[in-house]
């Protein structure tokens, strides 16, 4: 394991906060809260290269346009017209497909007379991969990391995406404001990104294993969506909270400064804000599922933390991403985690 690989966890876990802090609440007042932005195009959550949901599930593509402007998206031999509400949003359920591909897929602007396309699309399952550093942490951290890496280049059917660790908002986002790593197929350079960027291990291990055990008949898409230090109230969306007498935008940490003053001591420490801007740009998409893990953040003994806290909160958050998704089926996979000795007295 690379010593950089154990200095940045402690980084990213303690410090970041106070760096993209300012860049937070910057984007709270955005106009991405509604993705608008001239031009026509696709999400920005979508690419060439992706993997889109096989059936039974109908995949869905979506962007950004000019208010009321008619839209026609084409895939295979399908054709139909889609009309973008007054936020400029366009998107498109396609039909069900079966796994396979590659395909094109192209949307047509009648206003702006332009035509965009996504390339070498496959269908099959999508999985997003979120949590704290236990989930950030990549494959060229872990043991064997030369050797792993070096094998993903027979993988070139699961495609993967990174979001980016710099974007926290107060309001709910319509599109993502930082990415790492677009959509791209596995590759040595795509999985071996470096100590802390892309891959994810636990996230790429997952879709491999999920992969070889379909015979490698099923494309995986894999979306690393995670943050260092990070607590569950950040990822739980209003409505979640609810659930657990919390209330978006609450501080669930702090600390004393040394003037007496307290401080966010967390990423993204308002609670719903990574949830609004990380989560919340996806909620169009058809997915398989999640894979999460995460817990250490909220050990502790104050409302927001413990384990009575958390066997509310972690539960209503899955309940509520199920919900929002519109996939009241769908598989969340989570890592149990070993004890954490917060202190001599705590074995929580």
């Amino acid at each position: 394991m690379s010593s950089g690989c154990v200095f940045t966890a402690h980084y990213s876990e303690s410090m970041a906060v106070r760096l993209l802090l300012t860049f937070a609440v910057l984007l709270a007042t955005s106009s991405l809260s509604f993705g608008q932005q001239e031009g026509f195009r696709f999400s920005n959550t979508l690419g060439s290269n992706m993997v889109l949901q096989r059936k039974p599930h109908q995949a869905v593509v979506w962007g950004w346009s000019m208010a009321q402007d008619v839209v026609t998206v084409e895939h295979a031999n399908w054709v139909q017209q889609f009309t973008a509400d007054e936020n400029g949003m366009w998107k498109a359920e396609m039909p069900s497909t079966e796994e396979g591909g590659p395909y094109t897929i192209t949307a047509q602007s009648k206003h702006y007379k332009t035509m965009l396309s996504l390339d070498n699309v496959v269908f099959g399952d999508v999985y997003l991969c979120g949590g704290q550093s236990n989930m950030a942490f990549t494959v060229d951290c872990g043991f064997n990391a030369s050797d792993e890496v070096a094998k993903a280049d027979a993988y070139e059917d699961i495609r993967v995406f990174t979001v980016g660790q710099k974007t926290s908002s107060a309001t709910a986002l319509h599109e993502l404001t930082t990415i790492e790593q677009n959509w791209t197929v596995a590759s040595k350079a795509s999985i071996g990104g470096g100590n802390w960027t892309y891959f994810s291990a636990v996230c790429w291990y997952f879709g491999r294993d999920l992969y070889n055990s379909l015979d490698k008949k099923v494309p995986i898409g894999l979306i690393s969506n995670n943050w260092g230090g990070t607590c569950v109230q950040a990822w739980s969306g209003p409505d979640a909270l609810a659930k657990c007498n919390q209330t978006a935008g609450s501080r669930y940490d702090t600390f004393q400064s040394v003037d007496g003053k307290e401080e966010d001591t967390r990423v993204g420490a308002g609670s719903s804000n990574l949830y609004n801007a990380m989560i919340h740009p996806y909620l169009p998409m058809r997915l398989s599922g999640a894979v999460w893990y995460q817990g250490e953040c909220n050990v502790g003994s104050t409302p927001q933390h413990g384990g009575d806290y958390y066997g509310c909160q972690f539960p209503a958050m899955i309940d509520d991403w199920r919900a929002k998704f519109q996939l009241l089926d769908m598989y969340f996979g989570f890592v149990q985690l070993a004890p954490w000795i917060a202190s001599k007295t705590d074995s929580t």
